[in-house]
């Protein structure tokens, strides 16, 4: 009898444990796919910001340059800087610029339009 009641114990405890494990597992998947669609989201915004903003030719060449500028900085950053806060320091530092450099290119209500889309 008390055997049955270990082994039913420890059958009850494994079951929790695997109902558990595929909670915690479905919940990653639910977060990723909500990081997936946001990150879509703004991709599809930035593709119509030349459409929204109404920006002329000289205006969209600039900001396709700071843009691939940024990107390429970003990128740079993080391979090469390990120390997680000066890595950290570094980015706002960049996202700073950029947003300084925006402000310059684009008229004050394309740039309030353009945090809209943000």
């Amino acid at each position: 009898m008390k055997s049955n009641i270990i082994f039913f114990s420890f059958l009850m405890l494994s079951y929790v444990g695997v109902q558990y494990s595929f909670a915690q597992k479905a919940d990653k998947k639910l977060v990723s796919k909500t990081e997936k669609e946001i990150s879509i989201e703004k991709v599809e915004n930035y593709s119509n910001m030349d459409q929204v903003l109404e920006l002329t030719s000289d205006q969209k060449e600039k900001i396709r340059l700071l843009f691939t500028e940024v990107y390429e900085k970003k990128n740079t950053i993080i391979r090469d800087q390990k120390n997680v806060e000066k890595r950290k320091a570094e980015l706002l530092e960049l996202n700073d610029a950029k947003t300084h450099r925006l402000k310059q290119i684009l008229t004050v209500e394309q740039y309030n339009q353009y945090l809209k889309m943000l």
